[in-house]
């Protein structure tokens, strides 16, 4: 039995799977049997029309440049008919949702789209991508487009296979009851992106949608998050609503910063595509950017600077960034525990002043701190203090480091406003299978005193080797080896862990930062040994 022919090219396309198709249709409409004569019609790259036939060759008659479809053309499917109808039912169906939830949180930058956006999303969505093979991931949805596309879908008689991650648990609700009206099922999870994104949706998305904050924080947050959920092909695809004002080409300049330094390719971009009820300051209008990813936009996950104040307005707004006297008690804190007969080493990404640096608290960055600790360099002994910042950096980032260098105590500082998402976070859930916690001090920022537990030496040590086995290894191939032996995972995932990890040291310690959700991956495998 022959595989269908669009799950063929879905395997091999992934979200450019539709576009492989249509080629075919334009092939069998125009009654072209020249794959150069093809290139000229459809615009597409001979190499990316050749590998479409190269996929199909037990369906189609190939011979040089020339092919026939006579034995494929009965397998295709019949073009859809106008969608006008269709379109019309969809925008009246969404205004009626979109008047019923009438909810925005400021703090959150939410500013709703109009019905008719929302069905011009789902429709592009929908004749750019096989709706039924995609998996597609909407970032934030207070705009409620998933809905709009599962609505569609469902008009069209396609099954769907949608996600949602949002960290307003009113848009989740509102998503879960409709879409139990519809019987379509969503994908729902509740995410801060500042922190990390669901496990289970990393590496799995062919297209990631996304209206971000506007600001050059909030949309490498979001684009780090996007990009963590996609698969590494040249194909898949991150779209995003963006737009700055007229006389504000600084901030516009700023914010596509965001996208260079994760290396993604913008293929176009749609102007004024977005209408929103309200954004007078933007002319109630956003732009679609359609990016692709490269291998290098995975690389560059963990590189960036990390930051909690994203959003224009509200609580965590970039404007409501002050300098905290709580933060100054932190220091004389520590100061006074350490009684002076201790060196405190503050890890953190930014320069303490001058004034602390003074009271014996040696600031040092957390790549130095690893690169020093692996390579041997590291005067730091055990009985030291070790603080690490995570209130300017992602928790994440500060609990590599709690868990890797293996020292019997540590101090970890956070934002109290963090709190919440830290308790909750798998990060947390891990960091008890290593340590006991005590907190030090909770005000507008949270000390917790992190001592490790009593583990046998044998069970610790089976942990440790396990995890540095895994990603200390000198060549890809020894590391798909050992990834694949301790994981049970294939060498091909393996492949694509490996290219996802950072801080090229040397050639004997490559490529050893993980991302958050390859380490969760990894300790899911290594804590259940006993």
């Amino acid at each position: 039995m022959y595989k269908k022919i669009n799950d063929i090219l879905y395997e091999n396309f992934g979200a450019f799977s539709k576009y492989a198709y249509d080629i075919l249709r334009i092939a069998d409409e125009k009654c072209v049997n020249s794959l150069h004569e093809l290139v000229k019609i459809c615009g597409y790259s001979y190499k990316f029309v050749r590998k479409i036939f190269y996929v199909l060759d037990d369906r189609i008659q190939l011979d040089k440049d020339c092919f026939s479809l006579d034995d494929l053309r009965a397998c295709m499917e019949k073009k859809e008919e106008s969608m006008d109808d269709v379109s019309r039912k969809l925008i009246g169906e969404m205004d009626i949702i979109i008047k019923q939830f009438n909810y925005s949180d400021a703090n959150l930058d939410h500013i709703s789209a109009t019905a008719e956006t929302c069905s011009k999303r789902a429709f592009y969505l929908y004749e750019n991508f096989d709706a039924e093979r995609i998996n597609i991931l909407f970032l934030g949805d207070h705009d409620l487009t998933s809905i709009a596309f599962a609505l569609l879908c469902s008009m069209k008689k396609k099954k769907c296979n949608i996600y949602v991650a949002d960290i307003d648990n009113k848009i989740l609700s509102l998503i879960s009851e409709k879409s139990k009206e519809l019987g379509v099922k969503i994908n729902l999870a509740n995410a801060d992106f500042r922190y990390s994104v669901p496990v289970s949706y990393f590496d799995h998305m062919d297209v990631v949608f996304t209206d971000p904050p506007y600001t050059p924080e909030g949309m490498g947050v979001f684009l780090d998050a996007g990009i963590q959920c996609l698969k590494n092909n040249p194909f898949s695809t991150l779209l995003i609503c963006y737009k700055t004002a007229e006389m504000s080409n600084k901030l516009g300049v700023l914010v596509q910063k965001e996208l260079m330094k994760r290396k993604l390719y913008i293929s176009s971009m749609y102007g004024n595509f977005n209408v929103y009820y309200q954004a007078e300051a933007l002319g109630y209008r956003s732009d679609l950017y359609v990016c692709r990813v490269t291998p290098d936009s995975f690389k560059a996950l963990g590189n960036q600077n990390y930051y909690y104040n994203i959003y224009t307005h509200g609580t965590d707004a970039i404007e409501s960034i002050k300098d905290d006297k709580d933060y100054r008690e932190i220091f004389e804190i520590l100061v006074k525990r350490a009684a002076n007969d201790k060196k405190i080493y503050y890890i953190t990404r930014e320069k303490m002043e001058k004034a602390l640096q003074k009271q014996g608290i040696i600031n040092i960055s957390m790549d130095n701190f690893i690169r020093n600790k692996l390579s041997g360099k590291s005067n730091i002994i055990d009985n030291n203090m070790i603080v690490v910042d995570c209130s300017k950096d992602n928790l994440c980032y500060g609990f590599k480091t709690l868990l890797l260098m293996n020292y019997n105590s540590y101090y970890c500082v956070i934002q109290k406003k963090q709190e919440n998402a830290f308790e909750n976070s798998s990060v947390n859930n891990i960091l008890g299978h290593f340590f006991d916690r005590e907190v030090i001090l909770k005000k507008s920022y949270i000390v917790y005193k992190y001592t490790r537990k009593c583990l046998s030496e044998e069970r610790g040590e089976k942990i440790l080797y396990q995890m540095f086995c895994s990603i200390r290894s000198s060549t890809i191939n020894s590391f798909k080896k050992n990834a694949s032996n301790i994981m049970g995972i294939t060498k091909n995932e393996a492949k694509d862990m490996y290219y996802r990890m950072e801080l090229d040291f040397d050639e004997k310690l490559p490529l050893f930062y993980l991302g958050d959700a390859d380490l969760n991956k990894l300790l899911s495998q290594v804590l259940i040994i006993e």
